[in-house]
């Protein structure tokens, strides 16, 4: 039998564990589709930078945006983020893109 106590720290364990594998290339979609308007969501040149959000390059390599703050975010953005409402997966696919920009320097 399992304790209270360890119980509920397997739980949070779990709680951490991200629903399905991350997939950068169906987050760059969904960023295509949301996140565009007022972020720049990649380097590419002759992209016109929105000056609303900050870019996904510059969120990828701050060491204060980790998955976790990324995911905490995401799950419930504030103002001046419209309040989207982004499925669990769609949140793990966005971080898995943003992540990959930091990886390209």
């Amino acid at each position: 039998m399992i304790s209270r106590p360890c119980f509920v720290a397997i739980a949070f364990c779990l709680l951490a564990i991200p629903a399905t594998a991350q997939d950068a290339a169906e987050g760059r979609r969904i960023a295509e589709r949301w996140c565009v308007e007022c972020h720049l969501i990649d380097d590419s040149a002759g992209t016109v930078a929105p000056d609303t959000g900050p870019p996904f390059a510059a969120l990828a390599r701050d060491p204060g945006k980790s998955e976790g703050a990324l995911r905490g975010f995401l799950s419930d953005p504030h103002p001046p983020m419209p309040p989207f409402n982004f499925q669990r997966d769609d949140i793990e696919h966005l971080i898995a893109y943003i992540k990959s920009l930091g990886l390209a320097e």
